[in-house]
């Protein structure tokens, strides 16, 4: 057997992650969700520590998906019938998943949402905080929870083929297009959040969901409304 070197190994890391990335639909939205708390750091200026204990919580993350990748593929590979031992380590290793996404979520308050912060909300103090853009984007969420709840009253469900918009494909792009608006000067951040949404577009064109029509609808959607908000609030 072939001694592996240092190069093979780190190699073999990296194809690691790639596959991870370009086959686990979760992965995807972590990564997306990555850049998103990254850019909200910089606008909100974390201090050194908090920069450290955010990375940690989304590394906690990153790398409990891939070991709960690692596990199902183990799993399948010894037996595809079902059996009750191959569920409860496939539950187990979506559980650990489940308990770092809350501890990030429990890091992502402290670090976003402390007292300080909201004293400063409070007592008006928009021109320094961050918060604005927070607005901004809870309203266009809320927007397209619209769009898709009047879809669906049409008689259109979220993976409906004959739907006009895809909503996955707005959302991303929408969330995508608000980093890049944000991010201005850090282009490599706008770039790999454009990437990201359209991974995701790409997997829902790959899936055969919904049509390249839906899908560039959604895109379009998304990337306009941002923009449009962006102009008319203050």
């Amino acid at each position: 057997m072939k001694s592996r070197t240092l190069l093979d190994s780190f190699r073999f890391a990296v194809e690691g992650v790639l596959h991870v990335f370009r086959t686990q639909r979760h992965m995807r939205f972590h990564f997306f969700m990555m850049v998103l708390v990254l850019v909200l750091a910089k606008i909100y200026r974390l201090n050194r520590t908090e920069l450290l204990v955010l990375f940690f919580s989304i590394c906690f993350v990153l790398i409990a998906e891939m070991f709960n990748t690692a596990v199902e593929a183990v799993t399948d590979m010894i037996t595809e019938a079902y059996h009750p031992l191959a569920k409860q380590a496939k539950d187990v290793s979506a559980g650990a998943v489940l308990i770092a996404s809350i501890n990030a979520v429990v890091v992502g308050f402290v670090l976003f949402l402390d007292d300080a912060r909201i004293r400063q909300v409070l007592a008006g103090a928009y021109e320094s905080s961050p918060m604005p853009i927070a607005y901004i984007a809870v309203i266009e969420v809320v927007m397209l929870l619209a769009v898709l709840v009047v879809l669906r009253v049409m008689g259109y469900s979220p993976t409906d083929s004959r739907s006009p918009i895809n909503g996955h494909a707005a959302l991303a792009f929408s969330l995508a297009t608000l980093i890049v608006l944000v991010a201005q000067q850090e282009v490599a951040v706008g770039v790999f959040a454009l990437l990201l949404a359209a991974l995701v577009v790409q997997s829902r064109l790959e899936r055969g969901l919904q049509g390249f029509r839906a899908v560039f609808t959604g895109a379009l959607l998304g990337i306009s409304l941002p923009v449009i908000l962006m102009r008319l609030l203050p």
